[in-house]
């Protein structure tokens, strides 16, 4: 005779709340499993393939290519002020650390030097100082950490509820 194994709807519940609480580790912890950004935070997916481009001599980024609007929104901020200009390309001429003053001193920080090519404007050369930890402050901390504690708290919710049913 064959057994039957069934899961009572309780224990199928308390599973999923498992699951999820237990995919809120993978958003905490995203360094280790890149394929999380692309879920969490698409558009710091985007940004960071654009800086991927840039980050070696000569690198280019055009408009319509991955990850331009993101990147061009940063470097827009750095070289345009007041004027409303339309970056239609970045290019990297150089790239390195440079020592900058910070809140605590001097320190090494990350610098591209790009040729911003403008729709109305001649082209403007310039440095972008931690672009790489600009992108990851403005597309991608906030949305961690708001993404993971929402699922990790659903699933615990979703667990307490099973207990109580």
């Amino acid at each position: 005779m064959t057994r039957r194994v069934t899961f009572k709807p309780r224990c199928l519940i308390v599973l999923i709340g498992a699951v999820v609480t237990g995919s809120s580790w993978f958003v905490a912890n995203s360094d280790q499993f890149p394929f999380v950004y692309a879920v969490v935070s698409p558009a710091y997916a985007r940004a960071f393939a654009g800086f991927s481009q840039l980050n070696s001599e000569g690198g280019v980024l055009a408009q319509g290519e991955k990850g331009f609007n993101e990147v061009a929104h940063l470097v827009e901020q750095d070289f345009t002020g007041e004027v409303e200009v339309l970056i239609t390309k970045i290019e990297t001429i150089s790239f390195g650390e440079t020592l900058a003053d910070v809140p605590t001193g001097l320190a090494p920080v990350e610098f591209h030097e790009i040729r911003v090519s403008l729709s109305n404007h001649p082209p403007v050369t310039g440095n972008v100082i931690n672009i790489k930890a600009r992108i990851r402050d403005t597309y991608l901390n906030k949305n961690l950490f708001r993404t993971s504690s929402i699922i990790f708290w659903a699933g615990l919710i979703v667990t307490v509820i099973a207990g109580v049913i």
